[in-house]
C-alpha cells in the first residue's frame, strides 16, 4: 500500500518536478559541454571555463528564493522559472546551426541557471509543506529516489538520441538534441507549476536564513506553512 502522501496533488506534483529537474539539469550538463567540445572545437579546459555562468545563475538565484517565495508565492516563483528554463535553452538551436557567439552563450547559460535554481527550491518545499512530520523521513526518501531516477533517465534518453542521430546525419545531431532538451523543458513547464499554489508560506523573520526549512513545521498543521530557520549569531 502507498504511503498516504502520495495521495497528496502538491506532493505528486512537487515529486514529478524533482524527477524533471533533476533530469533536465543531468542532460543539460551532459550536452553542452559535448556541443562545445565536438562542434565548437573547444578543449576540455576552455569549455569547464566557458560553462561558469551557469552555476554563477544559481548562486545568484539562491539567496532570494526566500525572499521570492514570500512575495510571490512558490506558484508564480516556480511557474516562472520552469518558464525561463526553455527559454534559456531555445538559443541553443541557434547556434548549433550558426556557430558559437560567446556573449550569447554566457548569457544563455546564466539564465539557464538562474531559472533551474528557482525550480528546485520551491518544489522541493511545497513537497515538505505538505507532508505529515511523522511522514518525512519516507518522504525525504521518496524524494532522494525520484531525484537519483530523474538524472540517469533524462541523461541515457538523450545521449541515445544523439548516438543514433549521429549514424544518420551528424549535421542536425546538435540541433535535433537541443531540440529535444528544450521539449523535456515545456513538458515541465506545463505539467507542473500550476499545483503548487496551496502551499502557504510564513514570513521570514528578521533573522531568518533564506532558505525555507520545512522540518521545523508543527505536527498539529500538516497542510502547513514553510518555517524558516532561525539564525545564530
Amino acid at each position: 500500500m502507498l504511503p498516504r502522501y502520495f495521495r497528496d496533488r502538491t506532493f505528486r506534483t512537487a515529486m514529478t518536478i524533482q524527477f524533471l529537474s533533476n533530469g533536465i539539469s543531468f542532460a543539460g550538463q551532459m550536452l553542452i559541454p559535448f556541443f562545445l567540445i565536438r562542434a565548437c572545437g573547444e578543449s576540455p579546459s576552455t569549455t569547464r571555463l566557458m560553462l561558469t555562468p551557469m552555476g554563477l545563475g544559481m548562486l545568484c538565484s539562491y539567496p532570494m528564493m526566500g525572499t521570492l517565495t514570500q512575495r510571490f508565492g512558490l506558484r508564480r516563483v516556480s511557474s516562472y522559472g520552469a518558464l525561463l528554463s526553455p527559454a534559456a535553452t531555445l538559443p541553443f538551436l541557434y547556434l548549433s546551426r550558426h556557430g558559437l557567439v560567446t556573449s550569447m552563450l554566457a548569457v544563455t547559460l546564466f539564465l539557464r541557471g538562474m531559472a533551474m535554481g528557482a525550480i528546485g527550491i520551491p518544489s522541493i518545499s511545497a513537497a515538505y509543506a505538505a507532508v505529515q512530520r511523522e511522514q518525512l523521513p519516507m518522504a525525504t526518501t521518496t524524494l532522494n529516489i525520484v531525484q537519483r531516477l530523474g538524472g540517469p533517465t533524462l541523461t541515457t534518453l538523450l545521449a541515445t538520441f544523439v548516438a543514433w542521430r549521429m549514424t544518420f546525419a551528424s549535421s542536425i545531431v546538435f540541433p535535433a538534441a537541443f531540440a529535444l532538451l528544450s521539449a523535456f523543458h515545456i513538458a515541465q513547464w506545463r505539467r507542473p507549476a500550476g499545483d503548487l499554489a496551496n502551499c502557504p508560506v510564513e514570513k521570514p523573520p528578521p533573522d531568518a536564513c533564506f532558505l525555507p526549512f520545512s522540518l521545523l513545521q508543527q505536527p498539529s498543521n500538516p497542510a502547513s506553512e514553510i518555517r524558516f530557520l532561525r539564525c545564530r549569531p
